[in-house]
């Protein structure tokens, strides 16, 4: 219920077998604490997606582009939660960037361990959500230098299932890869509740200095995932009467 919508809905708008209504859409985009535009935007997203009207999707694309001039309006906001929730978009979307790596379906789906049915399928939502755009003068997919990760502070059903299958993927890293292919380390300590700002401060100022790490001239050769996580061990517990 953290989107504000029943778990049978949501599940539904995932499986892409209902649309949002407007008034969820609403909901949701405040509980992802989206600007007063990015809520507008999004909400005309999912009126686009539902009318069958062609003279209002007419004026729902032409608010989208006043909304926001600088991209083109696409009207898959289902997607939204799609790119989030499957582990495989945001590896692919950074496969674009190895050097010397043959960008298709077949040689994505034997370096990540999918179908290429997935891999074509998550290429062609990306590209009409604009994560991807062809490179005017190669022709070659590319990833949009425009897009901007949203974080939502609220744990979310599709970001948490992102997360899952991340975890699961490091378990299975942890069997399978040797240390020259894994980075591993764990510290425990205490620590004052009062200093998880600062904390997260340190952590988000790590995250950008791996990402700046990324920009090395060397040939990038592989993709990989970064997740840290911090969490309370000693939490205080209800005692049973």
């Amino acid at each position: 219920m953290e989107l504000g919508m029943a778990h049978s809905s949501l599940s539904d708008v995932l499986k892409a077998k209902k649309n949002l209504s407007s008034e969820s859409a609403l909901r949701v985009a405040r509980k992802l604490e989206f600007s007063t535009t990015e809520s507008d935007y999004f909400v005309s997203l999912v009126q686009l997606e539902a009318t069958k009207d062609p003279d209002l999707k007419h004026d729902i694309l032409s608010k989208l582009t006043q909304l926001n001039p600088e991209r083109k309006a696409f009207d898959l906001s289902i997607d939204f939660f799609r790119v989030i929730s499957d582990w495989y978009h945001f590896p692919i979307l950074e496969m674009t960037h190895l050097d010397g790596f043959s960008f298709d379906a077949k040689s994505i789906s034997d370096r990540l361990g999918i179908t290429s049915m997935e891999v074509d399928a998550a290429i062609e939502r990306m590209l009409r959500l604009e994560l991807l755009e062809k490179n005017e003068i190669t022709g070659k997919l590319q990833k949009s230098k425009s897009y901007i990760m949203i974080r939502p502070k609220e744990s979310e059903p599709s970001l948490r299932k992102f997360n899952e299958q991340m975890l699961k993927k490091a378990l299975k890293a942890l069997e399978e890869q040797s240390s020259s292919e894994r980075l591993t380390g764990t510290e425990t300590f205490p620590l004052a509740r009062e200093l998880l700002p600062e904390a997260s401060e340190i952590m988000e100022t790590f995250f950008k200095s791996m990402t700046a790490l990324s920009g090395s001239p060397l040939p990038k050769t592989d993709v990989y995932h970064l997740n840290v996580q911090m969490f309370n061990l000693t939490p205080e517990r209800k005692t049973k009467p």
